[in-house]
Order: structure tokens, then sequence, then C-alpha cells
């Protein structure tokens, strides 16, 4: 018996993604993904060259879209813009499982492929605001100027009253991740019926503050993840923010190099510490005044001003101390240095230095005002030679100074 074996070949082919007329417009409320397949991880559909698609996704009141993108391709270039409720634009050139966020009535992705082998995904679900019995709720002091640090910590929402108007900015995250930045959203009121003013993105990505119409500035975040602990947001009374057209806030891991920070004036850059521990100022290089507080800006509370300059400067580097630091600068454009590595105020040079000790609630009522600080001559054989030109002690607060050589304790003074 002969048994033929017929052997059929079947070629698989997978279709090129579709947009028919340029645009495709997602429904709430099924969670959607395209390309079909796409389970919010990293893209594997490679677009064809000069693909261009437009995705408008709608969204009913009281409801946000949530969208998961994978992006990757060969160019420095943009393939991706993402447009909000507001018509603010972000420019995005690659993506890993990244979040962002819509409002009603709908937003925009425009995807345009050119020549850059660009592979793309993009899952979108909707949701409810979140119902919210218990919000957290924040009063700004209108006898300070201190402001008020708040972060996600589990709650949905946040609503901050001061006596006049709320400023609002970020600090940017410790970990460099932006995403819960989109879903940080801020209403000039006290909740999500209130005036949408925009993310905390925007805030982060134009250097600005928002600024209520009111007494009542409210933030929301969107879904429950923990990342949202990473995001700080200031708040301030804006009778101390008015006038100031460039706001930065950064983090830094103690005993860590901070940066370089550029300021254009009339300028606030604002360092966050939750445990209030040491950060160095360097150098202040261009020109115009730098005004050094601790907390918030209020008038006559400068701990320290500087004149930016070209070279050295002999009251520097200083070291700070407190939760909020607030540098604002005037007259000038100017690059400030900071770290966190308290060593730098540590180590002396063979060139006079001026400088002083204030404790992280300076000029505050608080049972925390103690403070130590070293300094280190160059060498074993070096001498410090120290002059105190003035010390704001209030009893029972005493000052004590201990010489040491090699560890061993050679005088205590009082």
């Amino acid at each position: 018996m002969i048994v033929l074996l017929l052997l059929i070949a079947v070629s698989a082919t997978v279709s090129d993604p579709v947009c028919p007329n340029g645009t495709i417009i997602f429904n709430p409320f099924d969670t959607v993904s395209y390309p079909n397949g796409f389970q919010g991880q990293n893209a594997t559909t490679l677009f064809p060259d000069n693909f261009q698609c437009e995705f408008q996704i709608n969204v009913p009141k009281g409801w946000y879209a949530s969208a998961t993108m994978s992006l990757s391709s060969k160019t420095l270039h943009a393939p991706v813009q993402v447009i909000g409720q507001n018509g603010n634009v972000e420019k995005v050139f690659a993506a890993s499982a990244e979040l962002f966020f819509f409002l009603a009535p709908h937003g925009k992705v425009k995807l345009s492929t050119e020549n850059f082998k660009v592979k793309f995904g993009i899952q979108i679900y909707w949701a409810q605001y979140p119902t919210i019995s218990y919000p957290t709720i924040r009063k700004l002091d209108p006898t300070t100027s201190e402001p008020i640090a708040n972060y996600g910590n589990g709650s949905s929402l946040a609503i901050v009253e001061s006596a006049t108007q709320v400023s609002a900015t970020v600090v940017q995250p410790l970990d460099g991740n932006l995403q819960y930045l989109r879903g940080t959203i801020f209403f000039d009121g006290p909740d999500w019926n209130s005036t949408y003013l925009g993310t905390g993105f925007q805030l982060l990505s134009n250097q600005a503050q928002f600024v209520s119409t009111g007494n009542l500035l409210s933030v929301l975040y969107l879904g429950d993840f923990s990342g949202y602990d990473q995001v700080t947001v200031i708040f301030q009374d804006y009778s101390y923010t008015r006038g100031l057209t460039q706001f930065q806030a950064v983090s830094c891991f103690i005993y860590e190099y901070c940066g370089n920070f550029d300021m254009e004036g009339p300028a606030s850059f604002i360092t966050y510490s939750m445990h209030g521990g040491p950060e160095v100022l360097t150098s202040v290089v261009g020109s115009g005044t730098l005004d050094v507080y601790i907390g918030g800006v209020m008038k006559n509370k400068t701990i320290a001003s500087y004149t930016a300059g070209p070279s050295y400067n002999n009251n520097l580097p200083q070291v700070f101390y407190g939760r909020i630091k607030t540098y604002i600068l005037t007259g000038g454009n100017a690059t400030i240095n900071i770290t966190r590595d308290s060593d730098t105020f540590l180590m002396s040079r063979n060139l006079e230095r001026k400088g002083f000790i204030a404790s992280g609630e300076y000029g505050k009522y608080s049972n925390t005002q103690d403070v130590t600080d070293r300094i280190q001559s160059p060498s074993v054989s070096s001498k410090i030679r120290y002059n105190i030109r003035s010390a704001d002690l209030q009893k029972p607060v005493r000052m004590e100074i201990v010489e040491m050589k090699n560890a061993e304790i050679l005088s205590r003074k009082m």
C-alpha cells in the first residue's frame, strides 16, 4: 500500500496597522488596545514608514482615561505627541509601559513614523474620579511664609487654603520617574468640579506655578499608584510668589551632589528635604542678587544674600539646614551649584572665609533649634583662626566651640 502525504505550505502574514482617514476615535468604557493584542508592555509591532495617525480619546465628565504607552524608534526626534485637555503638548521620544492621563472632553495622541522604524502600542481604560469622603485639608498660616509640602501617600485629594490665593509648584521626583506627575492634577477650587489648571508634569516642564483665583486650590491624584509617594507639591501663599516668573524645586539624596541650576530672574528655586538635613551652596555665577530663606520668602527674613559673579566668593561655600530652603534671584541670570555633601562646607583652604551656622528652624518658634557643624584645616599642621562677629542666641541656648586634633579634644569654649 502506498500512502501519499501531501504537504501544504501555508504562508502567514501579519497585516500592517490601519488608520482609516488618518484618525481613530476611542470611546469609553471598555479597555481598548492599539494595535490589537498590545498588552501595555514592550511594543513589538513595527509600523510602516510615513505612517500617520491621530488617536482621539473621548472622556465623559467626572471620568478620566489612563493610557499605557510603549514606544521605540531609531531617531532622536519625537514620533509621538500627546495633547492634553487644555491643549498642552508633550513630545514623546521613547516610552516603556509609561502612563499618560486624559480628562474630559478628550485628549489626543499623534503618531508620525516618517522613516524612524517606529514600534508603538497604546492601551486605554476609563475610570471615574474617586469618591472622597475624607480629603486631606491643609491651611497656610497667614502669619508666616512657611510653605506646605504635600505628597500623595495614599490620599487621593488634597485641599489647600490660604488667606489670599494659593500658589503651587512641584518638586522634581528623587527617583527621576516623571510619569506620576501626569496624574497629579490641579483645580482652581475645592474639587474636580472646579476649573482645571493642569498637571504636575506641566508645572515641572514649564518651570511655572499654578495660582488659584480664590483662597482654595486642590490637587487630585489619579489612580491608586504607590508612585505618588514620590510626588511632592509645594504650596505657598501667592503674596510671597507674586512677580516671580520662573519656578524650580528639587530634592536630593543626602551626601550626594545635586547639580548646577540655571535661574532667570526674577526666579524662585526651592530645595526640599523631608528630614531637614544639610545642603551646601557652593557657587553663584552670573549676574544679579541671590537671597536665601529658611522656609519661604518673607520680608526681613533673609538668612543670606549673595551677589552673583564670575569667580571666587569668600562667603561660599555655605551650609543651610531646614526641610525647605528658598533661593530668590533678582536683577539678572545666574547658575547656582548645590550639593548635599556636607564635607564641601567642612574643608577649608588657605583663604579667608566668611559664613555662619544657623539651625533649620531659625527664626521660628520651635523646640528643635540645635545645630552642629565642623570646619577642618587643609592639613594637620595648619591652624584655623576664627572671629565671631555676632551671635543671635536666646537663653537657655548656648554655643560651644570644640578644638580637636586627630580625634583628640584639645579645648572647649562656651
